[in-house]
């Protein structure tokens, strides 16, 4: 979500409590964005996932833009939804900044350089190949 969202505004975030049926799972998560006045932008972002099988870890996400609404009538709205949805709990707000916590800025040159230096050593990383049987050398060599 946080690619396609202004992060600055994120100012509330809900979650439902997944459905899990046999080796699936569904989630719904809820995002308030700020307005200029006291209204929110609502999205929500829809999770399917595999959780068991030889499709484990298969997943899809959606997400959409929902509706503008005043601040105050936001949390009734989800109540409502979930007493709909016969789900037993309501959802949990999670704080934005648990979830997408700011960027650190960094404090000086050396900081930078260093963090520079991590992120070539990452990219490396990424381009190693596993060693395998056939890569070590013979004793023909």
């Amino acid at each position: 979500m946080a690619g396609e969202l202004d992060m600055e505004r994120l100012a509330r975030i809900w979650v439902f409590a997944p459905i899990r049926r046999n080796e699936r799972e569904w989630g719904t998560a809820v995002f308030a964005l700020s307005l200029d006045d006291d209204r929110l932008e609502i999205h929500t972002a829809r999770y399917f996932l595999i959780t068991r099988g030889k499709k484990r870890g298969q997943n899809r996400v959606e997400s959409d833009f929902v509706a503008e609404s005043p601040a105050d009538v936001v949390s009734d709205v989800l109540d409502k939804v979930q007493e709909r949805s016969g789900d037993p709990e309501p959802p949990v707000e999670i704080d934005p900044l648990l979830w997408y916590p700011p960027e650190e800025e960094p404090e000086d040159d050396a900081e930078v350089e260093a963090m520079a230096a991590v992120q070539v050593l990452e990219t490396s990383a990424s381009d190693v190949q596993p060693v395998t049987d056939d890569d070590e050398p013979s004793a023909k060599d």
